[in-house]
C-alpha cells in the first residue's frame, strides 16, 4: 500500500512541476526558419559582419532554429575566423535536435580544416540501427570529403555498403568521395565504388549522377579496367545529365572500344549537351578516328555543338589540316564564334614555313577586326590573332584608340597569352630578348593606363617566373602606383591579381587574398517584401526566363539581386560569358567580367547543391566578393556546390537559357 502512496506522490509532484513551467520553458523541437523574425535577422547580420564570438552565443539558445541558423552561418563564413571556433561549433554535434547536429557537421566540412576531421569521426554513429541519425551521418561523410585525410578516404571507400534504399547515406558518401577528388585526393577503391554506384541496378539517380561527375571531373583516376562496364551503362542510360558526364569518363579510358561507342552514340544523340561532351571526349583519341565526324558537326544546327566542334580542332588539331580549318572558317553559313574558332585553330596549327597562308589568315583577321563594331567579336578576333605570336606588335600598336573595356581587356589578354607561351624562346629564337623587352614596355604602358580588366589580365604574365620580366623592368614601382588607384571592394579581383605581380618583383611569396571588410548590410525591407513564391522574370532578346528566388536560403544575396533588378541595373546588360554545357553569365557593368559596383556582399552557402540544370548562382572572385554578376547552369555542376551562392532556380525558360550566346542581352528583369 505504501508503494501506491509513493507512486501517487511522484505523479502529483511531476504534474505540479509541469504546471509551473511556462510555455517558453518547454522543449522546442521544431525548426522554423522565418526571415521576418528579428532574431533570425540578427543572426544573419552577425554572419554578414563575421562576428563569430557573438554567433557562438546562439549555440545554447533554447530554440533549435536559432542554433541551426548560427551553425550554418559558419558554413558561409569559412576562413580563419570560422576555423578558430571549430571546437565551439563541434559542441553542436551533440545537440538534442537532429537537424542542428547535421547542420554543424555540414558547417565543419565547409570550414575545411583538417582539425575538424577527428571531431566529425567521433560524432559518426555506425550502429544507427533505428536510422535515427541518418542525416547526421550523411553530412559527416560529405564533410570528411572537404577536410579528411587520404587514409580516411580509403576507409570510407572500403567500409560496408549501404542499402540501395539508404539514399541520404549514399549521397553523403558519394559527395564525400567527390569532395576528396576536388582536393586531389584519390583512391582506387573510391573509384571502384563510384563505378559500382553507376553500374549496379537500384542505386538512386542522385547518387549515380555524382558518380558520373566524379569520373568526368577528375584526372589521374584509373578507369581503364571499367571501360566495357561504362559503355554498357551509357548504352542503357536515359538520363542526359548522367550521359553527358559519362561520355567524358569514357573518353578518359582511351580505349578503341570506347571511341567506337561514342561515335555510334553521337549519330543518334539529340541532347546538344551530350553531343558537346562527346566531342570533348574525342580529344583523348587519335585525331584520325574523329576528324570526319567533327567536320560534319561544324554545320550542326545548334551553335553550341558547332562551336564545340571548332574548339576540338583548336585543341586537338594537326598541322596538315590547318589550311582546311581556314577554308571552313570562311564559311559564312557558320556562326561567328565557330568561324573565329576555326581561324584560331588555323593560326595555331599552321606550320611556320607556310608564310603565304599565314599572312592570309592574319590579314583576314585584321580586316575583320577593323570592320566589326561589336566589342565581343573584337575580343574573339584578338584571341585568334594571339595564336601567331608575331602579331604582338600589331595587337598593341594598332589598338591604341580602343576605349571599350571589353576590347581593352582582350588586348591585354592576347598579349599575356603570347607572353606566357611555353615555347616562347623557341618560337622567337634570337629575337626573344628583343620581344621580351618590347612586351615589357607595352605592359608598362597598359598598366599605367589603369584599365582594371587589362591590369588583371597582365598581372599573371608579369608574375610568370619563366618570362623573367625582372630583367627587363628596372623600376616596378608603376605596379604599386596602379594598385593604389584601385578602389576596394569594387576592384578587389584586380587588386589581388596585381599584388601577385608586386610580390614577384619584390621577391616575396604570393600574398593571401585581401580580406574584404563588411560594407553592405542586408536590406531586410527588401527581404520582407518577398515571399516563398517570389520570382524573377528575366526578359532577354531570346525570350523569357522565370526564376524562383530562394530568399530563405540566401536572403542577403536575393535582396541584393532583387534591388538591382528593381532599379533597372540589369537592363541592357550582356551575357559576357557563355561556356557551352556549363553556364551563361551576366551582370557585369563593364561587359568583360571584371566589373562591379562600389560594394560587395557576403557568400551564403547553406546546404544546397548544383546537381541539376538551371541553378542561378552568384559569380565571385573568391568568397565574400560577390556583387552584381550571376550565372545560370546548363547542366549539373557539383564542383560549384558549397563554393558559389545559389539564389534561385529556373522554373520556366530553360530553352531560352540554352539558346543564349555571348553578346546576347537582358532587356529587363522584374521581380514579383
Amino acid at each position: 500500500m505504501k508503494y501506491i502512496y509513493w507512486y501517487l506522490f511522484v505523479l502529483v509532484g511531476i504534474f505540479g512541476l509541469s504546471s509551473c513551467l511556462s510555455v517558453e520553458d518547454k522543449l522546442i523541437t521544431e525548426i522554423n526558419i522565418d526571415t521576418a523574425d528579428p532574431v533570425f535577422q540578427k543572426i544573419y547580420n552577425l554572419q554578414d559582419k563575421q562576428e563569430v564570438d557573438s554567433l557562438i552565443l546562439f549555440f545554447k539558445d533554447k530554440d533549435p532554429s536559432y542554433r541551426l541558423t548560427a551553425a550554418m552561418a559558419f558554413a558561409s563564413i569559412g576562413g580563419s575566423k570560422a576555423e578558430k571556433r571549430i571546437d565551439s561549433l563541434a559542441t553542436l554535434l551533440d545537440d538534442d535536435i537532429l537537424d542542428v547536429r547535421a547542420a554543424a557537421a555540414y558547417a565543419l566540412g565547409q570550414i575545411g580544416s583538417e582539425d575538424a576531421a577527428p571531431l566529425l569521426l567521433k560524432a559518426f554513429q555506425p550502429r544507427d540501427s533505428l536510422s535515427q541519425n541518418v542525416k547526421m551521418n550523411a553530412n559527416i561523410l560529405e564533410a570528411l570529403g572537404k577536410c579528411g585525410s587520404a587514409s580516411m578516404l580509403k576507409s570510407m571507400s572500403t567500409a560496408r555498403n549501404y542499402f540501395r534504399s539508404d539514399t541520404l547515406l549514399l549521397e553523403g558518401l558519394a559527395r564525400g568521395i567527390y569532395g576528396f577528388g576536388l582536393r586531389d585526393i584519390k583512391d582506387e577503391n573510391a573509384t571502384a565504388k563510384m563505378v559500382e554506384y553507376l553500374s549496379k541496378p537500384g542505386y538512386p539517380n542522385s547518387v549515380r549522377l555524382l558518380a558520373a561527375n566524379y569520373l568526368s571531373r577528375f584526372n589521374g583516376i584509373q578507369i581503364d579496367s571499367f571501360t566495357s562496364t561504362l559503355i554498357s551503362v551509357y548504352n542503357l542510360e536515359e538520363d542526359p545529365d548522367i550521359k553527358m558526364a559519362l561520355a567524358i569518363g569514357m573518353g578518359k579510358t582511351r580505349k578503341p572500344i570506347a571511341i567506337r561507342a561514342l561515335m555510334d552514340a553521337l549519330d543518334i544523340e539529340k541532347d546538344y549537351r551530350v553531343k558537346c561532351n562527346i566531342i570533348r571526349a574525342f580529344g583523348n583519341f587519335d585525331y584520325s578516328f574523329t576528324q570526319s565526324k567533327v567536320y560534319e558537326l561544324l554545320k550542326d544546327s545548334n551553335p553550341h555543338v558547332s562551336a564545340a566542334a571548332a574548339s576540338h580542332f583548336y585543341n586537338s588539331g594537326i598541322p596538315q589540316d590547318a589550311t582546311v580549318y581556314l577554308l571552313q572558317g570562311r564559311d559564312t553559313t557558320l556562326s561567328y564564334k565557330t568561324r573565329i574558332n576555326l581561324y584560331k585553330a588555323a593560326n595555331k596549327w599552321l606550320p611556320y614555313y607556310k608564310e603565304m597562308t599565314r599572312n592570309r589568315i592574319n590579314r583576314e583577321l585584321r580586316t575583320s577586326l577593323l570592320s566589326t563594331t561589336s566589342p565581343s567579336r573584337k575580343a574573339m578576333i584578338l584571341d585568334a590573332m594571339s595564336e601567331f605570336p608575331w602579331n604582338y606588335k600589331y595587337i598593341f600598336e594598332n589598338t591604341r584608340e580602343e576605349k571599350d573595356p571589353i576590347v581593352l581587356t582582350a588586348i591585354a589578354g592576347a598579349l599575356a597569352k603570347i607572353s606566357n607561351r611555353s615555347d616562347f624562346d623557341i618560337f622567337f629564337g634570337q629575337s626573344r630578348r628583343l620581344v621580351r623587352r618590347n612586351l615589357a614596355s607595352y605592359f608598362t604602358s597598359i598598366v599605367q593606363e589603369g584599365d582594371i580588366g587589362a591590369l588583371a589580365e597582365l598581372s599573371g604574365a608579369l608574375a610568370n617566373k619563366n618570362a623573367d620580366y625582372k630583367t627587363y623592368i628596372e623600376d616596378p614601382s608603376f605596379l604599386s602606383s596602379a594598385q593604389l588607384k584601385l578602389k576596394l571592394p569594387k576592384e578587389v579581383e584586380t587588386y589581388n591579381a596585381l599584388q601577385t605581380a608586386i610580390d614577384y618583383f619584390n621577391g616575396k611569396d604570393k600574398s593571401l587574398a585581401t580580406e574584404i571588410k563588411f560594407n553592405h548590410p542586408i536590406d531586410w525591407g527588401v527581404v520582407n517584401s518577398l515571399d516563398e513564391k517570389s520570382e524573377a522574370i528575366v526578359t532577354t532578346n531570346k525570350g523569357k526566363i522565370r526564376i524562383q528566388l530562394f530568399k530563405d536560403l540566401a536572403p542577403g544575396s536575393v535582396a541584393n539581386f532583387a534591388q538591382l533588378a528593381s532599379n533597372g541595373f540589369y537592363n541592357d546588360k550582356t551575357f559576357h560569358r557563355v561556356v557551352s554545357n556549363f553556364v551563361i553569365q551576366t551582370g557585369c557593368p563593364r561587359g568583360d567580367g571584371y566589373g562591379s559596383l562600389d560594394y560587395s556582399i557576403r557568400s551564403e552557402l547553406p546546404q544546397v547543391y548544383y546537381e541539376q540544370e538551371g541553378y542561378v548562382g552568384m559569380a565571385s572572385a573568391g568568397r565574400h566578393t560577390e556583387c552584381t554578376q550571376w550565372f545560370i547552369t546548363h547542366s549539373p555542376a557539383p564542383h560549384l556546390s558549397g563554393r558559389y551562392t545559389i539564389i534561385g532556380k529556373v522554373t520556366d525558360g530553360m530553352d531560352v537559357v540554352h539558346q543564349i550566346q555571348q553578346g546576347d542581352k537582358i532587356n529587363q528583369i522584374t521581380v514579383d
